[in-house]
């Protein structure tokens, strides 16, 4: 309900109750009125009896408890006007002259008092009575005169209040329909309006829509505070009106997001891109300009196409598409793209049906006895309908969609699977390593599904190592560690993998109970390490050591690689030089192989 009409319910209410209580109390005065009459006229009455010779004590009665009735309530009431206190005082005027003609006719009862001296009495306490009346009702009159001037000033005040606020409203709906409230330009009701307009009056494929953001915008309001953003989205705003000519447009969509209409012309969308990064990079240092970027998502609008549709595909561009210098367009090779994503999606549940997921084995070698010590399962798609696809290929979709837990469980399956058969042949490494995504790990019952799979293909606990990097830790960090140690409690070994891609390596190692530790590739594939970072790696090895913890380093290629990383400590290796990954079902002929080749 709106406000307007609230107040217009809330006035209506109170005025309401106002001629309720008005009415009520003009009955309570009414009542006092008459109450002030039968004391007057009771005193006269038993004056008279007694002048008679003789009694009227109920009267009298009545008459003190009429005065002590209205007295009290009087005296009671919390708020008192100067026509109640000078109700009172004309209350106590009369209720002393009554005392004093009771005291005369006690006197007169004894052979003591005036049949004069009454009478004189009776007509003062008549005159004071009367006073008494009359200052009821002129009470009365005010207080009436004064609830209907509150009450009209009440009415006047909220049909005032309810205008006002109804043009305010008004001023406001119009203002929320076209003005952005932060940058105060047009919003994006307002762009698609305009931007309908301007492409109506328009010739046919002659604008761009573009859709621009900020990479990892979220640092600025995390380190510098949501008012250093908001600067930043106001300016970004305004230069964005400079750059647009009389016949483009721009609108703030949300957060750092932009939207813009302009004219295809040959290096347009170039040139505001290059303005934003300028501006961008003018805000900090220079290294910043490495943190934070724009891009910007561009459509070529052209048949039918309507506004929306053209953001649609500038934004789906910017957030699914590659950028080139900061710019993605949605394009044909991009439509391929978004098919080529869909036809992956669309195939995986027969790809599961159809054993179409392969699992490969990696062997991980001992540096220093040349053993093979265990093996890394990883995940090979051979589909009927779209080829022979790379894990990069479809984990990252399926991670983004959900599915990765029902593949997970997957090649657990088969992983299990493999291994109790390798054992059974006597070719089993002393571990083999699943990798498992934070969608799966999170779910309620991973540990107890882990542990029901494990036992049933006979395998011991600690036996699978699973694998987590760093990025299963970038949301609700606490929840998935306390998961890590459950798993860790109940007997599987863990490995953090790819360490140190991310920014909260050594605090992870801090907390978690890691047996493993897996080195990414990039501390070992330069080819000319400086001093320094041969040092990283040194203190790095030695630190695992210190902590009782086993270093495996990937992306091995060249024995002068595995020498190297055996002097400075590494236990373990992995990588080409010693096999490339192979489908499971090979992995005791390699293992033999090898084995052979080391007696």
């Amino acid at each position: 309900m709106k406000r307007r009409n609230l107040i217009i319910i809330a006035a209506w209410f109170l005025g309401a109750m106002l001629l309720l209580c008005l009415f009520f109390q003009m009955q309570s005065y009414a009542g006092i009125i008459n109450e002030a009459g039968v004391i007057r006229g009771g005193a006269q009455r038993v004056a008279k009896m007694e002048l008679m010779g003789e009694h009227a004590d109920k009267t009298a009665s009545r008459v003190d408890d009429l005065l002590n009735d209205i007295s009290e309530d009087e005296n009671n009431r919390p708020l008192k006007s100067p026509a109640t206190l000078d109700f009172i005082e004309k209350i106590d005027a009369t209720r002393i002259q009554w005392n004093l003609m009771k005291d005369e006719i006690a006197a007169l009862d004894a052979g003591e008092g005036s049949t004069e001296r009454l009478l004189e009495l009776s007509e003062r306490h008549f005159e004071l009575a009367d006073e008494m009346v009359y200052a009821a009702q002129a009470r009365a009159e005010q207080d009436f005169a004064a609830s209907f001037f509150f009450g009209l000033v009440l009415i006047l005040a909220a049909t005032s209040l309810v205008l006002f606020l109804e043009r305010s409203s008004m001023r406001h709906e119009k203002m929320a329909y076209r003005t952005d409230l932060l940058t105060k330009g047009i919003n994006l009701a307002a762009f698609e309006g305009d931007a309908t307009a301007l492409l109506a009056g328009s010739k046919a494929d002659s604008y761009l829509a573009a859709y621009t953001n900020i990479t990892n915008f979220r640092i600025i309001n995390e380190s510098y505070g949501h008012d250093a953003g908001d600067r930043i989205i106001i300016e970004t705003g305004e230069l964005l009106e400079e750059s647009c000519s009389g016949n483009e447009l721009c609108a703030h969509a949300n957060a750092d997001h932009f939207v813009l209409l302009v004219r295809d012309v040959p290096g347009r969308i170039r040139s505001i891109a290059d303005k934003l990064q300028r501006r961008l990079q003018g805000q900090g240092n220079a290294s910043a300009s490495e943190v934070f970027r724009f891009g910007v998502g561009v459509c070529r609008i052209s048949g039918s196409m309507g506004v929306t549709e053209a953001i649609s595909n500038a934004t789906a561009a910017l957030k699914e598409g590659k950028l080139e210098d900061g710019i993605a367009w949605y394009d044909s090779a991009f439509e391929e793209t978004l098919r080529r994503r869909n036809d992956i999606v669309r195939h995986m549940s027969e790809g599961i049906q159809d054993n179409e997921f392969k699992l490969y084995l990696q062997p991980q070698i001992d540096l220093n006895t040349n053993e093979v010590v265990g093996a890394e399962a990883l995940c090979r798609w051979d589909s009927k309908a779209l080829g022979f696809l790379m894990p990069d290929g479809f984990i990252p979709l399926f991670e983004k969609n959900g599915h990765i837990v029902d593949l997970d469980h997957y090649m657990l399956e088969r992983a299990c699977e493999a291994y109790r058969d390798l054992a059974a042949a006597k070719a089993a490494p002393a571990t083999f390593a699943v990798n498992f995504s934070r969608n799966t790990l999170i779910q309620q019952s991973f540990a107890e599904r882990l542990g029901e799979t494990v036992s049933r293909y006979g395998i011991e606990r600690h036996r699978l190592e699973i694998e987590v990097t760093e990025t299963v830790f970038s949301v609700d960090e606490n929840a998935v560690v306390s998961i890590v140690e459950t798993l860790h409690s109940q007997g599987f070994r863990i490995s953090m993998d790819d360490f140190g891609t991310g920014y909260s390596s050594l605090s992870l190692l801090r907390k978690l109970p890691i047996d493993v530790l897996k080195l990414d590739r990039r501390f070992i594939s330069q080819e000319n390490a400086t001093p320094r970072e041969a040092r990283v790696l040194q203190g790095i090895i030695d630190l695992s050591r210190d902590l009782g913890i086993a270093t495996v380093c990937e992306g091995i290629e060249t024995p002068e690689q595995a020498e190297s990383l055996r002097g400075l400590g590494c236990t373990v290796g992995q990588g080409y030089l010693f096999a490339r990954p192979m489908p499971a079902s090979d992995f005791a002929a390699f293992r033999k192989a090898w084995d052979e080749a080391e007696r």
